[in-house]
């Protein structure tokens, strides 16, 4: 079952955050960053980052930041830093307190994350697709970004991040040319300082734990007979395995996964065959703090809910939980789970008590958040069984 409440507002909305303040007062809620606006043309849309606390006055408008004439594509947030694309350069925020709105954003630093160019171009192999924060491996955090070129940028020294650690080629030989694929998505594993880098065909895995990073190369689709298939967002699980989202363009999408062994550097397929959707693409996916639940936001603006079972107990499955009616009138461009106040709210192990919060944005401009719950559906269908065999009892009983 999913309730929902819609919000409108005043620009399309393509990224989104989440933040909380690491020292928290008792009236602080959850503020959830939204990113958007009308592009370089003058469309009278403001490019800005809007903030809403999420509380019961989430279509209160509490404070923005305007970027001009670039409209923020991507967030990633540590801490109380926030890195926000804009084409191709980068603007890292410092988010403040502050006495008259919910927060302000101090800028700490514009940058253009290209080796030997300080000045952004308008080449589009210049443009940022992909940002991630890393975690703190051993109280060090890198920021990492996949450029349009098929290159990737890594830097460190916070929170300026203006020491460039790594400056990697798509292979150890292929060079900045328009023919490489761009990196279209980046993810960090969560213990180790390893990150995934995704391009339409191909997973690439590189270590940074020793001095000269690892790459490891999967070719998801070699054995599959369609050309058109692509990969979208991939997001690691645990420190071994990561859920693998692809597409079939028009037809189908689809949920694999791939475990990664640091020790022999191999990637092994586990599974590529859970439909999430038969009749539509998925545009994008976020998985909850439990990392046992999937939203896959379509192209017709409906989401879909899917549990992915723990691979360390056995085999890997999936299946879904729900999936909405279309809630927007465009495709889903992002999405975000709030947090349940209490653990029983969020049950990874009982899907039958399972309550949860999704917000989905779209480039429609409307802000949906949803309240998914799935119910056993054993016990209604025992009452009816024995209304109906009350009914026959009573509608027999005379006869005998």
């Amino acid at each position: 079952m999913i309730k929902e409440i819609h919000y409108p507002f005043d620009m399309p909305i393509f990224t989104s955050q989440i933040f909380d303040f690491q020292e928290k007062k008792k009236t602080d809620s959850p503020l959830l960053i939204l990113g958007g606006g009308g592009g370089a043309s003058k469309t009278g849309v403001k490019n800005k980052l809007k903030v809403l606390e999420l509380n019961n006055n989430l279509g209160n408008e509490s404070h923005t930041y305007d970027f001009g004439g670039c409209t923020p594509t991507a967030l990633s947030l540590h801490g109380n830093l926030l890195a926000c694309v804009t084409d191709n350069f980068c603007t890292i925020l410092e988010i403040q307190r502050d006495e008259e709105a919910l927060c302000k954003f101090e800028p700490l630093r514009r940058m253009f994350p290209i080796k030997d160019q300080d000045t952004p171009t308008t080449d589009k192999y210049s443009l940022i697709k992909a940002v991630a924060f890393s975690p703190d491996y051993e109280g060090s955090t890198m920021l990492a970004f996949g450029i349009a070129n098929g290159f990737l940028s890594v830097y460190s020294s916070a929170p300026h991040f203006d020491r460039l650690e790594h400056y990697l080629k798509p292979s150890e030989s292929e060079t900045a040319t328009t023919a490489n694929p761009p990196i279209t998505f980046i993810d960090w594993n969560p213990s180790k300082p390893i990150i995934l880098l995704v391009t339409d065909t191909v997973l690439t895995f590189v270590s940074f734990e020793s001095e000269k990073p690892k790459r490891v190369h999967c070719s998801y689709f070699k054995d599959q007979k369609d050309a058109n298939y692509k990969l979208h967002a991939c997001k690691w699980i645990d420190e071994a395995h990561v859920v693998v989202s692809y597409i079939l363009p028009r037809k189908k999408s689809f949920l694999g996964m791939v475990k990664f062994d640091r020790e022999k550097n191999t990637v092994e397929i586990v599974s590529s065959s859970f439909v999430v959707f038969r009749d539509q693409h998925h545009t994008c996916m976020k998985l909850d703090s439990s990392k046992r639940f999937a939203a896959l936001g379509s192209a017709k603006g409906t989401v879909s809910v899917v549990r992915v079972n723990d691979p360390k107990k056995g085999s890997w499955s999936a299946f879904k939980i729900v999936m909405s009616p279309p809630l927007h009138s465009f495709c889903v461009s992002d999405l975000q789970f709030i947090a349940p106040k209490s653990s029983s709210s969020l049950v990874a192990d009982d899907v039958s008590k399972l309550q949860m919060q999704i917000v989905s944005c779209s480039l429609d401009g409307t802000l949906c958040v949803k309240t998914v719950e799935h119910k056993s559906s054993f016990l209604p269908l025992a009452c009816l069984l024995v209304l109906i065999l009350g009914l026959l009892i009573a509608f027999f009983w005379p006869t005998f």
